[in-house]
């Protein structure tokens, strides 16, 4: 082999490697996370005293010394939050406290004691009242599903005002009339909304409850079946 030329090849590949203007990593890709790293986690949340320990997660890493792996809710440490002006929580202020007027005080205290994300926002609208009979006052956005344009539509295909999930016709008819006949099955056998209801139950003889309920039973399954057989020949 000539070491003239592998001599060559290994300074033309040196001088390719690199900065091809100041500042260029290219060369050391390996660099640019890292300081992208340094940048992003400054201090003081770098000191020790800052940094978080092993969580549960982090003690089922067996491959060597325990270490906290960084995730998600990292953002909201006191060490991420000590300035104002680059602080994640901070950030999100205001969407956080229109999330909050929008969620019922169950879901916000259920939330805090078990130490679980957030739900259930928006799950009562806005001017209706929530679980405990108070009003919930905050403004709705618009709906993402429809906003750009119609979601999940097929030409030739019916679809309702109501069918936001695009089920179409006459499914969409078929799925909300059985929710409506259980629902009026359920208050009707079990959940008797009136004292008169009450008294006439507390009246009525067990057979006839059981009477009851099972003739509800054949009559919901006959509309089952009627309705398996409109979408059927549909």
């Amino acid at each position: 082999m000539d070491h003239g030329s592998l001599d060559s090849r290994m300074i033309s590949k040196r001088h390719s490697l690199q900065a091809r203007y100041e500042g260029d990593q290219s060369a050391q890709p390996l660099e640019v996370p890292k300081s992208e790293a340094s940048l992003t986690h400054r201090s003081p949340h770098l000191r020790e005293k800052h940094l978080p320990g092993p969580d549960t997660i982090d003690w089922l890493d067996e491959s060597g010394a325990l270490y906290h792996h960084e995730g998600p809710y990292d953002a909201t440490l006191l060490a991420r939050n000590t300035c104002l002006a680059n602080s994640p929580v901070e950030a999100v202020k205001t969407s956080n406290e229109e999330a909050l007027k929008a969620t019922p005080r169950e879901k916000i205290r259920d939330a805090l004691e078990k130490h679980r994300p957030l739900d259930g926002v928006a799950i009562v609208r806005s001017g209706d009242r929530d679980f405990s009979g108070r009003r919930m006052e905050y403004e709705e956005g618009s709906d993402l599903m429809i906003e750009e344009g119609n979601y999940k539509r097929w030409s030739g295909v019916e679809y309702l005002p109501g069918d936001l999930k695009g089920k179409g016709e006459p499914s969409y008819t078929v799925e909300m009339s059985l929710k409506e006949l259980k629902s009026r099955h359920r208050r009707g056998v079990s959940e008797p909304t009136s004292a008169t209801e009450l008294a006439d139950m507390a009246s009525t003889p067990r057979s006839n409850l059981a009477q009851r309920s099972s003739t509800g039973g054949r009559l919901s399954e006959g509309f089952r079946r009627r309705f398996g057989s409109l979408i059927k020949n549909f």
